[in-house]
Order: structure tokens, then sequence, then C-alpha cells
């Protein structure tokens, strides 16, 4: 049996939405859960392929549970965060066109093209 405070920390280590626990999930496991969730899907599709029916469907419910998960970082839509910028770099990098020498003409600005 697990605390409530336990469980939280388990579903953020594996970045699930929920612990299946009706399907048989059970912390002594948590290493198996682990390796698995960090599988491709044509390794994870495989490795289910060697286990029981009751295992393969405690699996299923462990990759829904990730895929219904939501990282901590994109809960509060709509506020930009340094915790968002230093996760998606990418989607929040920008850079100041070029100008040109007098710095009143930026690239895309139509109010000066000719």
């Amino acid at each position: 049996m697990t605390t409530p405070d336990q469980e939280r920390d388990l579903r953020e280590v594996l970045r699930l939405k929920y612990l299946p626990i009706g399907e048989g999930f059970d912390i002594r496991h948590l290493d198996e859960y682990e390796r698995f969730l960090g599988l491709t899907i044509d390794e994870q599709q495989i490795y289910m392929s060697t286990v029981s029916d009751d295992a393969a469907e405690l699996f299923i419910a462990l990759l829904t549970a990730r895929a219904l998960y939501k990282d901590p970082v994109d809960r509060h839509p709509g506020s930009i965060t340094q915790d968002k910028v230093n996760a998606y770099p990418d989607r929040y990098q920008w850079e100041i066109e070029a100008a040109d020498v007098d710095g009143a003409h930026l690239k895309g600005d139509r109010r000066h093209d000719g």
C-alpha cells in the first residue's frame, strides 16, 4: 500500500496520469515498468508478446496512463515560464531579423518595402 504522496511521486517518476492499480500495478516491479516505458514502440510490442495476457493488460494500461500524462511544465497553458523556455527552447527561441543601417527597416516590415 502506498500513501498519496508516494503515488504522486511514482506518477511523476514514471510520467503517468494515474497508477493502473486495478490492472495489477505493483511497486515491487517499478524497475520493470521503467524499463518497459523506456523502450521504443517496436520493442514494447515485442516485449508484450512474451508476457501473459494479464501482464500485457497492465503494460497497455501503463502506456495509456503515459499517453494521458501532462508534464508539469505544460499544465498551466497561457503562461510562458522559464521552465517552459528551458523545456522547449526551439518553441520559444526567437531572433530579431537584420535591420538596415539606420535601424528603421526590419525584414518583413512592409512600411518601407520599396
